[in-house]
Protein backbone atom coordinates (compact mmCIF):
# COMPACT_ATOMS: atom_id res chain seq x y z
CA UNK A 1 0.00 0.00 0.00
CA UNK A 2 2.92 2.03 0.57
CA UNK A 3 4.55 1.58 -2.52
CA UNK A 4 1.41 2.33 -4.04
CA UNK A 5 0.71 5.50 -2.40
CA UNK A 6 3.99 6.87 -3.60
CA UNK A 7 3.12 6.15 -7.53
CA UNK A 8 0.16 8.16 -7.14
CA UNK A 9 1.90 10.68 -5.00
CA UNK A 10 4.42 11.30 -8.21
CA UNK A 11 1.79 10.82 -10.73
CA UNK A 12 -0.34 13.07 -9.15
CA UNK A 13 2.57 15.83 -8.70
CA UNK A 14 3.78 15.36 -12.61
CA UNK A 15 -0.15 15.93 -13.76
CA UNK A 16 -0.21 19.63 -11.77
CA UNK A 17 3.09 20.70 -12.85
CA UNK A 18 2.35 19.51 -16.67
CA UNK A 19 -1.28 21.03 -16.47
CA UNK A 20 -0.03 23.96 -14.69
CA UNK A 21 2.92 24.12 -17.57
CA UNK A 22 0.53 23.48 -20.56
CA UNK A 23 -1.52 26.47 -19.65
CA UNK A 24 1.15 29.09 -18.35
CA UNK A 25 2.72 28.40 -22.19
CA UNK A 26 -0.19 28.48 -23.56
CA UNK A 27 -1.94 31.92 -21.90
CA UNK A 28 1.49 33.62 -22.63
CA UNK A 29 1.67 32.49 -26.30
CA UNK A 30 -1.69 32.97 -27.10
CA UNK A 31 -1.75 28.91 -28.04
CA UNK A 32 -3.75 25.98 -27.99
CA UNK A 33 -7.02 25.35 -25.86
CA UNK A 34 -6.33 28.92 -24.30
CA UNK A 35 -6.85 30.54 -27.52
CA UNK A 36 -9.53 28.35 -28.37
CA UNK A 37 -11.17 29.52 -25.53
CA UNK A 38 -10.40 33.41 -25.62
CA UNK A 39 -11.80 32.90 -29.39
CA UNK A 40 -14.88 31.01 -28.57
CA UNK A 41 -15.37 33.63 -25.87
CA UNK A 42 -14.76 36.57 -28.39
CA UNK A 43 -17.18 35.13 -31.02
CA UNK A 44 -19.96 34.85 -28.31
CA UNK A 45 -19.68 37.79 -26.24
CA UNK A 46 -17.28 40.54 -27.94
CA UNK A 47 -14.15 39.52 -25.49
CA UNK A 48 -13.07 37.18 -23.08
CA UNK A 49 -11.67 37.08 -19.41
CA UNK A 50 -8.04 36.78 -19.55
CA UNK A 51 -7.44 35.04 -16.23
CA UNK A 52 -10.35 33.11 -15.67
CA UNK A 53 -9.71 31.61 -18.91
CA UNK A 54 -6.20 30.64 -17.96
CA UNK A 55 -6.83 30.06 -14.33
CA UNK A 56 -10.39 28.16 -14.46
CA UNK A 57 -9.91 25.44 -16.99
CA UNK A 58 -6.74 24.71 -14.96
CA UNK A 59 -7.70 24.06 -11.92
CA UNK A 60 -10.74 22.04 -13.16
CA UNK A 61 -8.23 19.45 -15.16
CA UNK A 62 -5.82 19.50 -12.23
CA UNK A 63 -8.60 19.70 -9.21
CA UNK A 64 -8.64 16.04 -8.58
CA UNK A 65 -4.43 15.49 -8.09
CA UNK A 66 -5.05 18.89 -5.95
CA UNK A 67 -7.53 17.59 -3.60
CA UNK A 68 -5.22 14.39 -3.36
CA UNK A 69 -1.79 16.05 -2.24
CA UNK A 70 -3.61 18.39 -0.53
CA UNK A 71 -5.15 15.22 1.67
CA UNK A 72 -1.72 13.53 1.24
CA UNK A 73 -0.07 16.43 2.82
CA UNK A 74 -2.70 16.60 6.29
CA UNK A 75 -2.78 12.58 6.22
CA UNK A 76 1.21 12.79 6.81
CA UNK A 77 1.29 15.80 8.97
CA UNK A 78 -0.56 14.27 11.57
CA UNK A 79 1.07 10.99 11.47
CA UNK A 80 4.55 12.91 11.97
CA UNK A 81 3.03 14.97 14.89
CA UNK A 82 2.13 11.59 16.62
CA UNK A 83 5.15 9.89 16.29
CA UNK A 84 7.71 12.89 16.41
CA UNK A 85 6.27 15.43 18.15
CA UNK A 86 5.23 19.01 16.64
CA UNK A 87 8.30 20.81 17.09
CA UNK A 88 10.44 18.31 15.36
CA UNK A 89 7.78 17.24 12.71
CA UNK A 90 7.48 20.91 11.86
CA UNK A 91 11.69 21.35 11.78
CA UNK A 92 11.57 17.94 9.36
CA UNK A 93 8.23 18.88 7.14
CA UNK A 94 10.70 22.39 6.47
CA UNK A 95 13.71 20.46 5.09
CA UNK A 96 11.59 18.42 2.49
CA UNK A 97 9.88 22.32 1.70
CA UNK A 98 13.53 23.72 1.30
CA UNK A 99 14.36 20.57 -1.33
CA UNK A 100 11.50 20.18 -3.12
CA UNK A 101 11.38 24.03 -3.60
CA UNK A 102 15.22 24.01 -4.57
CA UNK A 103 15.06 21.84 -7.38
CA UNK A 104 11.72 23.32 -8.43
CA UNK A 105 13.93 26.92 -8.55
CA UNK A 106 16.68 25.47 -10.69
CA UNK A 107 14.94 23.67 -12.42
CA UNK A 108 12.72 26.81 -13.54
CA UNK A 109 15.96 28.57 -14.05
CA UNK A 110 17.13 25.94 -16.37
CA UNK A 111 13.80 26.50 -18.51
CA UNK A 112 14.39 29.95 -18.80
CA UNK A 113 18.35 29.48 -19.88
CA UNK A 114 16.92 26.91 -22.51
CA UNK A 115 14.51 29.52 -23.62
CA UNK A 116 17.13 32.16 -23.84
CA UNK A 117 19.61 29.99 -25.73
CA UNK A 118 16.86 28.64 -28.16
CA UNK A 119 16.01 32.91 -28.71
CA UNK A 120 19.68 32.81 -30.22
CA UNK A 121 18.78 30.69 -33.44
CA UNK A 122 15.34 33.42 -33.91
CA UNK A 123 15.55 36.25 -36.20
CA UNK A 124 15.29 39.15 -34.12
CA UNK A 125 14.94 41.66 -36.82
CA UNK A 126 18.12 43.75 -35.90
CA UNK A 127 19.70 42.70 -39.27
CA UNK A 128 19.40 43.50 -42.70
CA UNK A 129 16.27 42.31 -44.59
CA UNK A 130 16.85 40.43 -47.09
CA UNK A 131 15.37 41.05 -50.72
CA UNK A 132 12.46 39.05 -51.35
CA UNK A 133 10.36 38.54 -54.61
CA UNK A 134 6.86 38.50 -52.94
CA UNK A 135 5.49 37.44 -56.40
CA UNK A 136 7.28 33.97 -56.08
CA UNK A 137 4.88 32.86 -52.31
CA UNK A 138 3.85 29.38 -52.41
CA UNK A 139 6.41 27.90 -54.84
CA UNK A 140 8.89 27.27 -51.83
CA UNK A 141 8.89 27.67 -48.10
CA UNK A 142 8.50 30.71 -46.75
CA UNK A 143 11.85 32.63 -45.70
CA UNK A 144 12.82 32.64 -42.03
CA UNK A 145 14.79 36.15 -42.10
CA UNK A 146 13.21 39.23 -42.25
CA UNK A 147 12.50 40.13 -45.76
CA UNK A 148 11.99 43.31 -47.64
CA UNK A 149 9.03 43.22 -50.44
CA UNK A 150 8.03 45.52 -52.80
CA UNK A 151 4.53 46.48 -54.29
CA UNK A 152 1.47 48.43 -53.62
CA UNK A 153 -1.67 48.51 -50.71
CA UNK A 154 -5.06 47.13 -52.82
CA UNK A 155 -7.84 50.05 -52.18
CA UNK A 156 -10.84 48.91 -50.04
CA UNK A 157 -8.97 45.52 -48.63
CA UNK A 158 -7.93 46.81 -45.07
CA UNK A 159 -9.43 46.13 -41.69
CA UNK A 160 -8.61 47.28 -38.21
CA UNK A 161 -8.94 45.36 -35.02
CA UNK A 162 -8.65 45.33 -31.49
CA UNK A 163 -7.07 42.16 -30.21
CA UNK A 164 -7.03 40.52 -26.73
CA UNK A 165 -4.59 38.88 -25.56
CA UNK A 166 -3.31 37.01 -22.67
CA UNK A 167 -1.24 39.63 -21.10
CA UNK A 168 -1.85 42.71 -23.39
CA UNK A 169 -4.37 44.26 -25.86
CA UNK A 170 -2.72 45.57 -29.14
CA UNK A 171 -4.13 47.34 -31.93
CA UNK A 172 -3.23 46.69 -35.57
CA UNK A 173 -4.44 47.13 -39.24
CA UNK A 174 -4.02 44.43 -41.84
CA UNK A 175 -4.06 45.54 -45.32
CA UNK A 176 -4.01 43.58 -48.61
CA UNK A 177 -0.78 44.20 -50.70
CA UNK A 178 -0.33 43.19 -54.34
CA UNK A 179 3.04 42.51 -54.98
CA UNK A 180 5.20 43.90 -58.33
CA UNK A 181 4.58 41.02 -60.31
CA UNK A 182 1.87 38.67 -58.69
CA UNK A 183 -0.23 37.12 -61.38
CA UNK A 184 -3.91 36.69 -61.30
CA UNK A 185 -4.57 40.78 -61.79
CA UNK A 186 -6.59 43.08 -59.26
CA UNK A 187 -9.56 41.02 -58.96
CA UNK A 188 -7.65 37.77 -57.54
CA UNK A 189 -8.12 37.04 -53.75
CA UNK A 190 -6.01 38.75 -51.46
CA UNK A 191 -2.83 36.62 -51.24
CA UNK A 192 -0.76 38.72 -49.24
CA UNK A 193 -1.50 41.41 -46.16
CA UNK A 194 0.92 43.68 -44.29
CA UNK A 195 0.26 44.07 -40.35
CA UNK A 196 1.12 46.96 -39.15
CA UNK A 197 1.08 47.33 -35.01
CA UNK A 198 -0.58 51.11 -33.93
CA UNK A 199 0.47 51.39 -30.38
CA UNK A 200 -3.19 51.66 -28.80
CA UNK A 201 -6.33 53.22 -29.56
CA UNK A 202 -8.82 52.98 -32.42
CA UNK A 203 -6.91 52.16 -35.15
CA UNK A 204 -7.59 53.63 -38.52
CA UNK A 205 -7.41 51.60 -41.94
CA UNK A 206 -6.67 54.98 -44.03
CA UNK A 207 -3.27 54.80 -43.51
CA UNK A 208 -0.10 55.18 -45.86
CA UNK A 209 2.08 52.64 -46.65
CA UNK A 210 5.37 52.18 -48.68
CA UNK A 211 5.58 50.50 -51.86
CA UNK A 212 8.72 49.09 -49.84
CA UNK A 213 7.81 47.03 -46.61
CA UNK A 214 10.21 45.17 -44.50
CA UNK A 215 9.07 42.07 -41.72
CA UNK A 216 8.76 38.52 -41.14
CA UNK A 217 6.70 36.47 -43.39
CA UNK A 218 4.09 34.38 -42.07
CA UNK A 219 2.13 31.64 -43.90
CA UNK A 220 -1.58 32.02 -42.61
CA UNK A 221 -0.82 33.94 -39.90
CA UNK A 222 -3.91 36.40 -39.69
CA UNK A 223 -5.33 35.62 -36.13
CA UNK A 224 -9.36 34.73 -35.92
CA UNK A 225 -10.21 37.89 -35.04
CA UNK A 226 -9.11 39.18 -37.94
CA UNK A 227 -9.85 36.02 -40.74
CA UNK A 228 -13.73 36.84 -39.04
CA UNK A 229 -13.69 40.66 -39.85
CA UNK A 230 -11.98 40.29 -43.36
CA UNK A 231 -15.07 37.62 -44.10
CA UNK A 232 -17.60 39.92 -42.71
CA UNK A 233 -16.31 42.75 -44.98
CA UNK A 234 -16.64 40.22 -47.75
CA UNK A 235 -12.85 40.68 -49.09
CA UNK A 236 -11.62 37.52 -50.41
CA UNK A 237 -8.21 35.71 -49.21
CA UNK A 238 -6.30 33.80 -51.27
CA UNK A 239 -5.49 29.92 -49.62
CA UNK A 240 -2.95 30.02 -48.43
CA UNK A 241 -2.49 33.55 -47.46
CA UNK A 242 0.87 35.25 -46.36
CA UNK A 243 1.49 37.61 -43.50
CA UNK A 244 3.95 40.34 -43.35
CA UNK A 245 4.11 41.45 -39.90
CA UNK A 246 6.24 44.50 -39.76
CA UNK A 247 6.98 44.70 -36.11
CA UNK A 248 10.76 44.55 -35.02
CA UNK A 249 11.61 40.82 -32.49
CA UNK A 250 7.54 39.77 -33.76
CA UNK A 251 8.73 36.08 -33.24
CA UNK A 252 11.31 36.05 -30.80
CA UNK A 253 9.12 37.96 -27.72
CA UNK A 254 7.71 34.84 -26.69
CA UNK A 255 10.93 33.29 -25.73
CA UNK A 256 12.47 36.75 -23.82
CA UNK A 257 9.12 36.46 -22.09
CA UNK A 258 9.88 32.78 -20.99
CA UNK A 259 13.48 33.22 -20.15
CA UNK A 260 12.21 36.44 -17.96
CA UNK A 261 9.25 34.92 -15.99
CA UNK A 262 11.25 31.33 -15.40
CA UNK A 263 14.24 33.08 -14.25
CA UNK A 264 12.39 34.87 -12.06
CA UNK A 265 10.51 32.56 -10.37
CA UNK A 266 13.41 30.25 -10.47
CA UNK A 267 15.32 32.91 -8.14
CA UNK A 268 12.17 33.44 -5.97
CA UNK A 269 12.00 29.18 -5.08
CA UNK A 270 15.69 29.53 -4.27
CA UNK A 271 15.72 32.12 -2.17
CA UNK A 272 12.73 31.35 -0.08
CA UNK A 273 14.39 27.65 -0.33
CA UNK A 274 17.23 29.48 1.77
CA UNK A 275 14.80 31.24 4.01
CA UNK A 276 13.36 28.11 5.05
CA UNK A 277 16.58 25.91 5.32
CA UNK A 278 17.57 28.56 8.18
CA UNK A 279 14.51 28.43 9.71
CA UNK A 280 13.99 24.48 10.00
CA UNK A 281 17.56 24.72 12.04
CA UNK A 282 16.87 27.18 14.22
CA UNK A 283 13.59 25.04 15.09
CA UNK A 284 15.35 21.67 14.77
CA UNK A 285 17.85 23.22 17.74
CA UNK A 286 14.98 24.16 19.95
CA UNK A 287 13.95 20.66 19.50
Amino acid sequence: MKREGSVWLILSILWVTLVSGYWLWAAISFSGLYRWLAEWQTAQFGGYYERATAILPALLIAGPAIVYLQRRAAVAKAEADAQLGPVVAEGQRLRRQVKWSAIFGVFTMLVGAGAYLLSLNVPDGSGPAMPFDAATLGNGPVPRERVTIRGEVVPDAGISVVETRAITTRSAVYAGFRPEGEAGGKDAPIRLIVERETGGGTPTVNQAFLPEQTGFLIENGLPDQALREFAAQSIPLASPHYLLRTSPGARIDIYYIVAALAGFFGFVCVLVAGMMAFQGRAILRRA
